[in-house]
């Protein structure tokens, strides 16, 4: 998969009704050319997510010091149709 990441991690706010209700992350390792997931977790707060993607996923996977890991985040980037058209100049 990759020669420089050897960890593999997303994050997904899961579409919550609420905000904060369902922050999930995964985190995995390359494993017979395919992703084998180690670690999948809820977060209820902002900064126990921030936490765990700077730094605490290498407790999650005892992964070695030097270890980079990749992130994906999965979470919508819409605006009100109004906002769009102002911008667009329609």
């Amino acid at each position: 998969m990759s020669e420089r990441f050897t960890v593999f991690g997303g994050v997904d706010f899961s579409g919550a009704r609420e905000p904060l209700a369902n922050l999930w992350t995964a985190v995995g390792r390359e494993r017979d050319d395919k992703l084998e997931i180690a670690s999948l977790r809820p977060h209820a707060y902002r900064a126990d997510l921030a936490g765990f993607v700077c730094d605490g996923w290498r407790g999650a996977l005892a992964a070695e010091p030097d270890a980079a890991v990749l992130w994906g985040v999965d979470f919508s980037c819409g605006i009100p149709a109004g906002a769009a058209r102002h911008l667009l100049g329609d």
